[in-house]
């Protein structure tokens, strides 16, 4: 039976081009939903009516108005069932879902490859040829030497764009982590993409890749875990599906090879809203101490090396812009970007806060969080920006680097 009074669950919605013709298409940022859903304009309209106030009549009717036409109720019923096996409503059987994906999920010890086989090959081989391309892509920075003596890495920015767009960019950041000496720990920042309880999610799990699992440090998830009374667990069903982290195991897999003795440190940040009051997280006294816990982590190792997985600017009509992008928004993204880079190079963590925040971070800089942490945590003295990049949709556009902090 059809839910009476349909609700759309919180999804990212917007206009894409499908063999010359608009249609509209529904993502999931939780991932219930695996795959995108496409609507053209009438189901569209039955789905955009679906706000929980509005029975299956009232849509009957207001539909008729709209387009001055007979609709039958068992075309709402197969739009709104469509919906609803999709787990794209609120409605009795999403939460049932929901509950027992959650279940599964906290009783595993693995957070498996959520993305393997659909964002990058799930055969160790091809995926090994795969990121090997990046590195020979004419835009890549040439395959690793090998060489790892007398060279340290204490830090990296990387891409968490998908390996297509920002796979280049990866193996620049990756390329000097080969061709130095390895870690013990790898601190690995990645981006909460949802709303969250609390400024960071940690995990217990390890992270399983083509290339084998990355298994954590699990006294440093607790001693994070101690740093105040809020819980960092809360949320930790946003690990499942986030691809921030994912992406960068993948490529440290490749990267480790088959050393199997660094462990790692997983820790999504949200993205911080603009402070009413203009003070940067880290006045906040839950923000510091887990910030001051994890510097005493990274500080108390001898090999620790801290990762962002970051993206940079999102512009243009899918990020809520409401013209397509053009070359005066590359060029300001670009001159936007670099002055936060410049911050960067300078390990300024105040200064690349309030420089992003200034204008309520207008062109959606989803680093931001990830960023700000490791500028706080980072043990390093020189930083080296080794690649920025653009890629250019004029729907929506992102923009991406990597850095290499050194000691």
């Amino acid at each position: 039976m059809p839910v009476e009074f349909p609700k759309l669950r919180p999804l990212e919605v917007f206009p894409v081009q499908s063999g010359g013709k608009t249609v509209v298409c529904f993502q999931d940022p939780l991932k219930y939903c695996e795959s995108p859903v496409f609507l053209r304009d009438k189901a569209y309209f039955i789905a955009s009516l679906c706000d929980g106030t509005n029975s299956l009549r009232d849509i009957q009717a207001e539909y008729m108005r709209r387009f001055d036409e007979l609709i039958y109720m068992e075309s709402i019923e197969a739009v709104v069932n469509e919906l609803d096996s999709k787990h794209l409503l609120e409605s009795d059987g999403f939460r049932a879902y929901c509950g027992q994906v959650e279940c599964d999920f906290r009783s595993s010890k693995t957070r498996h490859a959520f993305l393997a086989g659909k964002a990058y090959d799930a055969d160790p081989e091809t995926l090994r040829a795969q990121i090997d391309g990046f590195y020979l892509d004419p835009e890549g920075p040439g395959l690793p030497n090998g060489s790892r003596k007398d060279k340290r890495v204490t830090g990296l920015i990387a891409p968490h764009i998908d390996f297509q767009r920002g796979g280049a960019c990866f193996a620049y950041g990756y390329k000097e982590l080969a061709e130095s000496e390895p870690a013990d720990l790898y601190v690995i920042l990645g981006v909460a993409h949802v709303q969250t309880r609390h400024p960071f999610i940690l995990t217990n799990k390890e992270f399983d890749t083509p290339f084998g699992t990355m298994p954590v440090d699990s006294d440093a998830v607790e001693q994070l875990a101690g740093s105040s009374d809020a819980d960092f667990f809360a949320d930790e069903l946003v690990h499942r599906t986030e691809h921030s982290i994912e992406f960068q195991t993948v490529f440290l897999k490749h990267v480790l090879q088959q050393d199997d003795t660094p462990r790692i440190l997983p820790i999504l940040c949200s993205t911080p809203d603009v402070p009413p009051d203009g003070k940067e997280p880290a006045a906040e006294e839950s923000y510091a101490s887990f910030a001051t816990n994890l510097r005493e982590i990274v500080y108390a190792r001898e090999k620790t090396c801290v990762i962002a997985g970051v993206d940079l600017s999102h512009i243009g009509p899918r990020f809520g812009a409401v013209q397509r992008v053009g070359q005066d928004d590359l060029e300001d993204a670009e001159q936007h970007d670099r002055h936060l880079l410049g911050f960067v190079e300078k390990i300024d963590a105040s200064g690349f806060y309030d420089a992003a925040m200034r204008d309520g971070n207008r062109r959606n800089v989803c680093g931001v969080g990830p960023i700000y942490l490791l500028l706080q945590t980072v043990r390093a003295s020189k930083v080296t920006i080794l690649k920025y990049e653009q890629a250019y949709d004029p729907n929506g556009t992102v923009t991406f680097a990597s850095a290499c902090f050194t000691p």
